[in-house]
């Protein structure tokens, strides 16, 4: 397994996308993309910055779009009428975020405090050609008086949905944190499949290499 532990989200992204460039194995994806891939990847990053990445392709304003659709209740529901899935509609589904705050009110040490997103239907979703989460679980847990999250994907495009990813679910982790009374503790995103879709990426990351060496 390869660790990345970092201070902040932007110094995790700077050294996750160097890796993954530099390092990938060369390959094509499902869609006929060429990509560079890393396995089973695991990033840790320090208790209570969540302040999202200043050098990234995306937007803030995307990411502030995504955590949204993640924090409020409202926006998460239209989110998943209006789209295959929605990370914030399916966390939601059947009060799983309800409970999993509560069991951790009630017990502090539990271990049975999580959100499950890629559900049972989807293998069949994206057996008939439909889209289907890339986050799999989010476990939660108390540790040293702070809540800790851990972030399973089975699939990330680092460039491109890394940062948002990340800023969301911390932001999620703020909110729990917030309603548990506790603070934020460290952040864990753990990746099967990290890559970089070459044709889309290149110019980006010769940019930055430049801006780097200055």
């Amino acid at each position: 397994m390869i660790e990345i532990i970092r201070p902040s989200i932007s110094s995790a992204y700077e050294a996750l996308w160097k890796r993954v460039w530099n390092y990938g194995q060369r390959s094509t994806d499902s869609r006929g993309d060429a990509v560079r891939v890393l396995r089973r990847v695991w990033v840790e990053i320090a208790r209570e910055n969540h302040v999202y990445p200043q050098n990234c392709p995306v937007p803030r304003e995307i990411a502030d779009t995504f955590a949204m659709g993640l924090l409020d209740d409202d926006v998460a529901y239209q989110m998943g009428a209006n789209f295959e899935y929605a990370y914030g509609a399916r966390i939601r589904e059947e009060g799983a975020l309800d409970a999993s705050v509560r069991m951790l009110k009630e017990d502090p040490g539990t271990r049975r405090a999580v959100l499950p997103i890629f559900l049972s239907g989807d293998p069949r979703r994206a057996l008939d050609g439909g889209e289907v989460p890339c986050v799999t679980q989010v476990y939660l847990s108390i540790v040293d008086g702070a809540l800790e999250m851990t972030l399973f994907m089975r699939s990330n495009d680092v460039l491109n949905a890394f940062p948002s990813d990340v800023y969301g679910f911390r932001n999620l982790q703020g909110l729990i944190a917030h309603k548990l009374g506790v603070p934020r503790g460290k952040y864990y995103h753990y990746i099967e499949n990290a890559h970089i879709i070459e044709h889309s990426s290149q110019d980006w990351i010769e940019k930055q290499s430049r801006r780097l060496q200055e």
